[in-house]
């Protein structure tokens, strides 16, 4: 998200009601420089105060990943910037402390922040300047914790994802705990593996001026705590994004199914060692363009799980090189805009209707195949060995929940073929799943399929 000028000032206006002046409450930020390629170059630029968490002579890379503490001013360059640009994508938090803390103080004080000792005495890079952790963090700190943590400043702000209203996290009197701010309270996201708050130690963190012995506690029940919230919060970061480019899917299949979906995704992307967010939203987004089981389909040959030179490969070299041929396919086979898959669903939608006698038959592997190359021409010719497999998955389905018509193989077939060779037990096509379980024939899974159809794809034509 990228705020406008007028939204900007609007902030500003929450963090420095009285100006840029030096008698009051002063705002700092502190920001983390990997999160975006941007901030570095933007905090060599500044001429604001400032200063790195990280002690020692840093290599190149390390100081482009670190984190610094900003002393923000209201009319500055880059508070604008990292309002702009940064709010809504963690590029860190904002700490506001009283006019007599200098920098120096306020660095000290989170450098003792910045190695944890979980119980078992190892100690953890603790990545509080991410406003996903601080707020995943902090309602699992009894009040010494608290006081601990905050030291010298009155308040913590950082943003919610996509921006918002700020959440602003301050201590109740006598530190017996949290005081919200005034307003929402809004929940922010996480990443996976890769955006966790416990990291191996730089050796530039790792001197002895950084923690005395005495390092804050990260007790199991808020590491367990944590990881369980940041997990949620993942999950509806994904949800987001299944709403935001899969609208119309998401609509019509509803809430439960799409959380259905996720959650299978972020098992099964897990399974195919995929660990950070890009990789399981990239696996999330092939879900729902081929179908939950896409890697195990016959149809999609190149995004097989047990391929031995995807399996060598690193898994982001992987996901990308899968998600880059099913793009390919999908602008060759599905046409521009979905033309021809459209086509081809609005061929099997008469089925519905049709009586008895006049539903195509299906018999065999060369009748399945002649029937499907009239449905999609450009998809059975495509992977033509895929038809004999599909064939046999419908016979067996058919012959496991009773449906002894030669027709309802044909539509279990043409729903195989259309949306995935797993699409009786994927959530995003419930009404599948429903009609093998409930009905005594495949009519009824027609009827879903035709709905879909008018919801999903028929706008695009």
């Amino acid at each position: 998200m990228t705020m406008t000028r007028f939204e900007c000032d609007d902030l500003a206006k929450q963090f420095w009601p009285h100006g840029d002046s030096l008698d009051g409450t002063q705002v700092h930020a502190v920001v983390d420089a990997a999160r975006d390629p941007r901030i570095f170059p933007m905090l060599v630029r500044t001429g604001l105060e400032q200063c790195c968490l990280f002690a020692g002579s840093l290599t190149p890379d390390l100081r482009r990943a670190a984190p610094y503490l900003v002393h923000l001013a209201m009319a500055s360059e880059f508070k604008r910037e990292f309002l702009r640009s940064g709010w809504g994508q963690s590029w860190g938090i904002m700490a506001m402390a009283p006019a007599d803390v200098t920098l120096q103080q306020l660095r000290r004080h989170f450098r003792t922040l910045l190695r944890v000792r979980d119980q078992s005495g190892r100690f953890l890079l603790f990545r509080f300047y991410d406003p996903r952790v601080l707020h995943g963090y902090l309602p699992t700190c009894k009040p010494a914790e608290l006081k601990r943590l905050f030291g010298p400043v009155r308040a913590f702000a950082h943003d919610a994802p996509g921006g918002g209203a700020p959440i602003r996290h301050e201590l109740r009197g006598a530190l017996s705990g949290l005081r919200p701010a005034e307003g929402p309270r809004l929940s922010s996201l996480a990443g996976t593996a890769d955006d966790s708050p416990q990291e191996p130690v730089p050796s530039s963190a790792n001197r002895s001026d950084q923690v005395a012995s005495d390092a804050l506690l990260f007790r199991h029940a808020q590491r367990k705590s944590l990881s369980h919230r940041m997990v949620q919060q993942f999950e509806q970061r994904m949800v987001g994004h299944i709403g935001r480019y899969f609208p119309r899917q998401a609509r019509f299949i509803g809430q439960a199914a799409v959380n259905a979906a996720v959650l299978l995704a972020i098992e099964r992307a897990q399974m195919r060692g995929y660990r950070t967010a890009r990789q399981i939203c990239m696996y999330l987004s092939l879900m729902f363009l081929l179908g939950s089981f896409f890697d195990e389909d016959p149809q999609y040959p190149w995004a097989a799980h047990a391929d031995a030179a995807l399996d060598a490969q690193e898994p982001t070299a992987r996901i990308s090189r899968i998600f880059a041929s099913t793009m390919i396919y999908l602008d060759e086979v599905h046409g521009a805009r979905n033309t021809l898959l459209i086509r081809a669903f609005l061929r099997v939608r008469p089925m519905a209707g049709a009586r008895r006698e006049q539903l195509l038959i299906v018999r065999d592997e060369a009748s399945a195949h002649a029937f499907l190359s009239a449905c999609c021409p450009t998809k059975a010719a495509r992977q033509p060995h895929a038809t004999a497999d599909l064939w046999g998955r419908a016979v067996a389905l058919a012959r496991q929940h009773g449906w002894r018509e030669e027709a309802d193989r044909a539509i279990l077939l043409v729903h195989a073929f259309l949306l995935g060779a797993g699409v009786h037990r994927d959530p995003q096509f419930p009404w599948a799943n429903e009609t093998l379980r409930d009905a005594v024939s495949g009519r009824e899974m027609l009827t879903g399929l035709a709905d879909f159809v008018h919801a999903v794809l028929k706008k695009e034509a």
